[in-house]
């Protein structure tokens, strides 16, 4: 569903509440297998924790308000404190703490975050992302348009 008042890409996606809202089958086609409902595990949790913190972090604004500010650092907070892999939460305290989040703009938080995201990216081993602004913003924001 779109929003006739938001041009961003993220109002294009289709909206969760009326797609959860329909009374639909499991089965979506005759030759599909029943949707099986299992916790996330490790990986697919922080793949989508990891899209919803970039994802939010590129929409902050460019010039927050103190309060704004304060909530953002309230949400990372609450996330170090309340995320449930306990040694990602673990590794993700001591790394705010060392690297606080940089709220001041949206520029700065996108690129904190990229950041921290490499440090996990880094000790799992994995592909290091390009932080510069103009790749994250394409990357979240304005790409596959």
């Amino acid at each position: 569903m779109s929003d006739k008042n938001c041009f961003e890409p993220i109002c294009e996606k289709e909206d969760i509440l009326n797609f959860k809202s329909k009374k639909r089958s499991k089965l979506q086609f005759e030759d599909e297998q029943p949707i099986q409902e299992c916790p996330l595990n490790r990986a697919t949790y922080g793949n989508y924790t990891w899209n919803m913190l970039h994802t939010t972090a590129i929409y902050y604004p460019d010039e927050p308000t103190l309060e704004q500010q304060q909530k953002m650092r309230n949400f990372f907070d609450a996330i170090a404190e309340f995320y449930a892999c306990k040694h990602c939460k673990a590794h993700f305290q001591k790394d705010i703490l060392k690297y606080p989040p940089q709220v001041t703009s949206r520029k700065d938080l996108s690129i904190w975050l990229c950041q921290r995201h490499n440090d996990v990216n880094l000790q799992l081993g994995k592909v290091q992302f390009d932080c510069s602004f103009e790749n994250l913003e394409k990357r979240w924001r304005t790409g596959c348009q």
